[in-house]
């Protein structure tokens, strides 16, 4: 992750030199594309387009568009695309975003419970 901006060449440098990139495509940017894509030389992916309002509103949108794995080591350098009607919106997304926290399975009833 960059620490400080940089613009031009010196931030094509500081990426590691992509030479081989995805192109973003709707409804088929997500991780196990972006995977497959890397196997096979893909040196810079793009996420599909994340929609701010519901990113910063919703949990489950915000996993399912940008999950625990997204952006990780072998996910980079990976492009986030942010859509919004309002600038105010698209600047409240965290940079770099940040991944919903992992869900966590539902209590299981005891047997002690379930007799009372």
């Amino acid at each position: 992750m960059l620490q400080t901006p940089c613009w031009g060449r010196a931030f094509w440098d500081a990426i590691g030199r992509p030479a081989h990139v995805c192109a973003p495509m709707v409804e088929a940017s997500e991780l196990a594309f972006r995977h497959l894509c890397r196997r096979y030389g893909t040196t810079l992916c793009y996420t599909p387009m994340i929609h701010s309002r519901l990113f910063l509103e919703s949990e489950e949108y915000r996993a399912e568009q940008f999950g625990a794995h997204d952006g990780m080591a072998g996910d980079r350098p990976l492009f986030a695309q942010f859509c919004a009607n309002h600038p105010e919106t698209f600047l409240a997304v965290p940079s770099p975003p940040r991944p919903a926290p992992p869900r966590r399975p539902a209590p299981r009833a005891t047997r002690a419970a379930r007799a009372g």
